[in-house]
């Protein structure tokens, strides 16, 4: 499985000498966004708002409605 940090940050050089100890996601359905990512990732659910990841936290927080599209 693929690092979700790597996943979420495209692959950014230097990666390997950086460290996170969480991202958070602003999103409309948390737990739709939980199972995709346990789905396609090495990382696991801890509590309701938050995924596990290696060494770090992908923190999730519910969003009223998806940002307008910007054009």
């Amino acid at each position: 499985m693929r690092n979700v940090f790597l996943a979420l940050l495209g692959g950014m050089a230097g990666m390997a000498e950086t460290h996170f100890h969480h991202l958070q996601l602003n999103v409309t359905d948390p737990a739709a966004v939980m199972d995709f990512y346990t789905s396609r990732f090495a990382c696991e659910r801890d509590g309701a708002d938050a995924l596990r990841v290696d060494s770090g936290w992908l923190l999730l927080r519910k969003a009223r409605r998806a940002p307008a599209a910007r054009r």
